[in-house]
């Protein structure tokens, strides 16, 4: 009984690890599609546009909600 509980342990941590090592995989290969498009100027840098959207809230909260 133990032995199956174990296992069934060891079984799930390594699915989860597997997954995590996938995932950042993934979002390694994105960020190099997005840098390649940048670099070929099919694409916009975004860090920008993010900050400016985070400011702009950041306002409205200063402001009282009025914009």
């Amino acid at each position: 009984m133990w032995f199956s509980a174990i296992k069934m342990a060891m079984s799930a941590g390594s699915h989860i690890y597997k997954k995590r090592q996938e995932t950042k995989m993934r979002m390694a290969d994105a960020q190099y599609l997005h840098a390649e498009k940048m670099a070929r100027g099919e694409e916009a840098y975004q860090g920008k546009l993010l900050e400016a959207r985070q400011n702009k809230g950041t306002q409205i909260f200063r402001n009282g909600g009025k914009k």
